[in-house]
């Protein structure tokens, strides 16, 4: 049973004692590198060379165009044909990428498509794993897919959020089943997710990880450490901006969260409802579920454009900004969103949970906050196709083709929703969720130091073990 992870900037100290408790019950591990840094740290950790696939190695084909030959022209075609999603997409869904200056991007995506896949052919490599967030790992996913093998973004189920699945490929439009029925156990512990939320309102540990997304950080000063002394071992890893760069955007963020703070910018929502409104839960951007999940829906202002097209006088759109993403967006862009016809600007920490009860209808791109307002039996929708889906008014809802009359019927069909739910069918779904699911935190070590703990880490490494041998069956 041989299995690769991709390294990620934050999550590698987490893969690799998950990957060592695989490998201690028979896994063989090997190790797609975006860098020399990851690769140093691998080698310390034990990981044998000849088990790493340094992608930076290949750095100085990148500055230059690249003319394959007719056979890796027709392996580069297979891949990007039989996969997912195509290359060269995969190169711009990586907003880090496009900013790289020197190389030439389709070398960088045809060179590495190909060096992955003879790494993962040559080692018979049949399991993959790895974020949704990078372009390697988008371009391994590619890869596994073309060659029918497996990649998974192991993530949290968001309700209950201390529960993860596997997704297969980058995307989350649907969860692998491990187990079609649920138990009494997985009943219970939806019943109690369920109260938990519309009883005492709780959010997802995860919400609560970036607010105050300004605040000094302890892994800064690591970032700063390795940038001034080894900044040739970032020469080929995009993943890894410039001291200059980092500082900069850090700069910039808490700039524009200072006037983020000036009078005028939001607004409480009102009290009263004297019109109907639709809440659109603003995404933090940066992230991949806006840039990989959220494609090719990755910019929010242009959706929301399109979703005031459709809605008829009379409704109102109240868009409510991430609280952690004060920082994100400029001035004006919330003044582009506040000169759209019957759209409010909502501050930030308004209870969210008292809106989604509100509102005639919740919409996101791909956010929790719909999950939640399909879990509290009122009507929602995602942008693009979801994985909870089938407690969705809509799953999956493109406003650019969408005609008005047909959006009249979508908003009939909402009133509905929101005063006659089915509170069994809700549960129903939210226990086979459930069931498809491990109990484990998927997070990084910046964020939750705790998440190396060895409890966690044998929880998610032997849920890992037990999910890829019901895939070998």
């Amino acid at each position: 049973m041989r299995a690769l992870f991709v390294t990620n900037q934050l999550k590698t100290e987490f893969y690799s004692p998950w990957a060592r408790r695989m490998e201690a019950f028979g896994a063989e591990i090997f190790w797609i590198s975006v860098g020399v840094r990851w690769t140093n740290y691998l080698l310390s950790e034990g990981w044998h060379r000849s088990r790493i696939l340094d992608l930076s190695g290949f750095g100085r084909r990148w500055k230059k165009s690249f003319n394959p030959t007719a056979a890796e022209q027709s392996r580069i075609d297979r891949i990007d044909q039989r996969a997912e999603i195509g290359l060269k997409d995969a190169l711009m869904l990586d907003r880090e990428l496009g900013l790289t200056a020197g190389w030439d991007l389709e070398t960088y995506g045809q060179i590495t498509a190909l060096e992955i896949e003879r790494f993962v052919l040559d080692n018979d490599i049949r399991f993959a794993f790895g974020e949704d967030t990078w372009a390697p790992e988008v371009i391994t996913s590619a890869v596994m897919h073309a060659n029918d093998r497996h990649f998974h973004s192991p993530h949290t189920i968001r309700i209950p959020s201390e529960r993860f699945a596997f997704f297969p490929g980058i995307f989350q439009k649907r969860i692998d089943v491990f187990r079609e029925h649920p138990d009494d156990a997985d009943q219970a512990i939806a019943q109690q997710a369920l109260t938990n939320l519309r009883e005492r309102g709780e959010r997802p540990y995860y919400f609560m990880l970036n607010m105050k997304q300004n605040r000094l950080r302890n892994y800064w000063v690591g970032e700063a450490w390795h940038a001034l002394l080894g900044p040739s071992a970032a020469q080929f890893d995009h993943t890894m901006p410039s001291l200059r760069t980092r500082i900069a955007r850090r700069l910039t963020s808490a700039t524009y969260a200072a006037l983020a703070k000036l009078p005028g910018i939001f607004e409480p929502p009102p009290e009263t409802d004297d019109r109907p409104f639709a809440l659109f839960l603003l995404q933090k951007e940066r992230e991949s579920s806006i840039d990989v999940i959220g494609s090719p829906f990755t910019n929010q202002y242009e959706v929301i454009r399109a979703m005031t097209r459709l809605f008829p006088f009379g409704w109102e759109i109240w868009v409510k900004e991430h609280p952690n993403a004060i920082g994100d967006r400029s001035l004006a862009y919330y003044r582009d969103l506040k000169r759209l016809p019957g759209v409010r600007l909502i501050e930030p920490f308004a209870d969210t949970h008292r809106l989604l009860r509100r509102a005639g209808l919740t919409i996101s791109i791909s956010g929790t906050a719909s999950l939640e307002a399909g879990l509290l039996g009122r009507p929602a929708l995602t942008i693009v196709e979801m994985y909870f889906g089938r407690i969705l008014l809509r799953n999956g809802f493109n406003p650019f083709q969408s005609s008005r009359s047909d959006f009249a019927l979508l908003l009939q069909e909402a009133a509905v929703m929101k005063t006659n739910h089915d509170d069994g069918r809700i549960e129903k779904y939210l226990a086979w969720n459930v069931a498809q699911s491990f109990p484990g935190l998927i997070s990084d070590p910046a964020s939750i130091p705790s998440i190396t703990d060895p409890e966690n880490v044998h929880k998610v490494a032997d849920a890992t073990m037990t999910f890829i041998q019901q895939l070998s069956r």
